[in-house]
């Protein structure tokens, strides 16, 4: 009998051809910027954003993403926590970490919901491309 495996996740995942992410750690009550550089995005949802990195993050720890969309000035900058961390088979990149992103909503803590509105409009921009 074939075991099936439940897919655990609510959002759909979509790649982000060239965009890469820069992140800070929480270390006590602040966010010290930790990644020397920027690096290649796998793919995200509204839920989280999967990255390679050179170095492991530690599970359950705080971070801010700032993720760079080309032709995009600013970044978009989200909260969120590291759920998981692993080798990459990338020989660029020895790793590639998963981010869930914090909830969008108007309370302290929470990602704007204006946030959440770019995510959904790449996400939909990514959808035609694939279509076309």
């Amino acid at each position: 009998m074939e075991k099936k495996i439940k897919e655990r996740r609510v959002c759909d995942r979509f790649k982000l051809d060239e965009a890469t992410v820069s992140y800070s750690l929480k270390k006590g009550i602040f966010f010290k910027k930790n990644s020397n550089g920027k690096f290649p995005v796998v793919e995200m949802s509204r839920g989280g954003i999967r990255f390679f990195d050179q170095k492991p993050l530690k599970i359950d720890k705080e971070v801010v993403i700032n993720l760079f969309i080309p032709g995009n000035e600013d970044p978009l900058n989200l909260k969120g926590k590291v759920v998981w961390s692993s080798f990459s088979e990338n020989s660029a990149y020895k790793y590639q970490n998963g981010v869930q992103f914090y909830p969008f909503g108007a309370e302290k803590g929470f990602n704007p919901p204006a946030a959440l509105d770019q995510i959904i409009d790449l996400e939909l921009e990514t959808s035609k491309k694939e279509e076309e």
